[in-house]
């Protein structure tokens, strides 16, 4: 009996390293629990394998449990379920038949068969121009034609880290107490001169602007508010200026953006709504300048 036992443990010795070459799954805890291995052993081979893939579904969990696996070893497995989904998982989309993976948030442009990142570039100067009724303020980039070209009518991806939503929150924003992409950069934006605040996480496309910058010598521009002898402010874009687009809802994070053909070719950028409020404000007029980003992009 002892040689028996002794000759399992041996084979289940040599057999866990080749186990953890491979994708760990429920199957494999269960072999371990019915052999008699111990959770802190059948932890061990979870963490040290290169691959896991568990299904931590309510029926799963159940039959683990009914298969003698532990408590502790199926936290452990919904753990790594977890971390892999928010690493790899949260950035995997369909798109025309074709499964795309992302690297991380951000937003993305469709070109070649590919998705691309659009890179963010900051608003080098905002500057107040008075008029007779009211005080402009013109938020400038450098150069007058972006770094990317798009062809219409344009197609996008918006990839936001994973977050909770709740409409207990103002504007139904998220509560993260993860790092910040470059998305939620552009929501938590502190602009201290303009009186703005860095309590806002964007969670959707509906929460950015698409711009159309006017073109002026070696300049792209666009007037982001106005604020009138009486200090009231209004942050509207002109007409001319305002670009269409819709989304669609591709997972709890991802969003498919496509642009209206109605949209001339031009200059364009995407720029979070609440930093076009911030770059209004009286004390980004006096500093003449604020700490804003947009994306931006050439529509051809």
């Amino acid at each position: 009996m002892k040689k028996a036992t002794f000759f399992l443990f041996v084979c289940l010795l040599f057999s866990i390293p080749i186990i953890s070459q491979n994708t760990f799954t429920n199957s494999d805890c269960i072999k371990l629990a019915k052999a008699g291995l111990s959770e802190d052993l059948i932890i061990s081979t979870i963490n040290s394998s290169e691959s896991y893939n568990f299904d931590t579904s309510i029926d799963a969990i159940i039959k683990l449990k009914d298969a003698g696996v532990s408590e502790k070893v199926i936290q452990t497995m919904m753990n790594k379920q977890l971390m892999s989904r928010k690493n790899i998982g949260s950035f995997t989309f369909d798109f025309n038949g074709t499964s795309y993976q992302l690297p991380n948030s951000g937003i993305f442009f469709f070109k070649n068969g590919k998705f691309i990142e659009l890179n963010s570039t900051s608003i080098t100067s905002s500057s107040p121009r008075s008029g007779l009724v009211n005080v402009k303020m013109i938020n400038e980039l450098e150069g007058n034609k972006a770094n990317y070209s798009i062809d219409r009518p344009g197609v996008f991806i918006f990839a936001f880290d994973d977050m909770d939503k709740s409409l207990n929150d103002s504007n139904a924003n998220a509560i993260s107490n993860q790092t910040s992409n470059q998305l939620d950069y552009m929501a938590q934006m502190q602009a201290v001169m303009a009186g703005g605040s860095n309590n806002q996480n964007a969670v959707s496309p509906n929460e950015f602007k698409l711009i159309k910058l006017d073109v002026s010598k070696n300049r792209r521009q666009f007037t982001g508010g106005r604020v009138s002898m009486f200090g009231q402010r209004d942050t509207s874009l002109k007409d001319k200026n305002i670009g269409q687009f819709k989304y669609e809802a591709l997972s709890n994070n991802i969003f498919l953006v496509t642009l209206y053909s109605s949209n001339k070719s031009g200059e364009y950028c995407f720029m979070y709504s609440g930093n076009l409020q911030q770059s209004s404000g009286f004390g980004a007029m006096f500093a003449n300048k604020n700490n804003n980003k947009v994306f931006d992009f050439t529509l051809r």
